[in-house]
């Protein structure tokens, strides 16, 4: 190998923006993220005089870690769909509705069980079912308002229920 490559000429034209610019750009994305491209542009040939192209900027964006997105738009949703959304999510959630636990009750004892047949699973629900105590279901509905309180404050999202 003879001599050294890093100050060789090279082919092309050369940068028209330093590292020093480059990094200058990067920060200025960092600190105002919503800026464009053109707007950067025209605040570097302000500031230094230097005329550059926006894609110039995107590519030194793009090599800095940033990738020009367009947020999607998300329309809002009126008063009176939000109140019919609640409505039907009060009326289908497992949280507001004690017989889906009373069935995962049954659910847990059916499956300790070995079922070989149609009528073994019948019977291991009916047996199931009726092991359930009073005490259960009514703790079930005395838990209503805490689950009610729980929906609300997670706005329809999970609870603990």
């Amino acid at each position: 190998m003879r001599g050294n490559v890093l100050n060789k000429s090279r082919c092309g034209h050369p940068h028209k923006l330093s590292d020093r610019d480059s990094r200058a750009i990067v920060r200025k994305v960092k600190k105002n993220p919503k800026i464009s491209a053109p707007k950067l542009a025209d605040h570097i040939a302000t500031a230094s005089g230097k005329k550059v192209h926006p894609e110039t900027v995107r590519r030194i964006l793009r090599s800095g870690g940033y990738n020009g997105r367009v947020s999607s738009w998300k329309p809002f949703i009126s008063s009176v769909n939000q109140q019919k959304r609640l409505d039907f999510a009060s009326a289908h959630s497992s949280n507001l509705n004690p017989i889906e636990h009373l069935w995962e009750e049954v659910d847990r004892r059916v499956r300790q069980q070995a079922i070989t047949s149609k009528e073994t699973l019948r019977k291991a629900i009916e047996h199931a079912w009726t092991q359930i105590s009073p005490e259960k279901t009514k703790i079930l509905v005395m838990s209503m308002p805490n689950r009610m309180q729980a929906v609300i404050a997670s706005k329809g999202g999970p609870t603990k229920y």
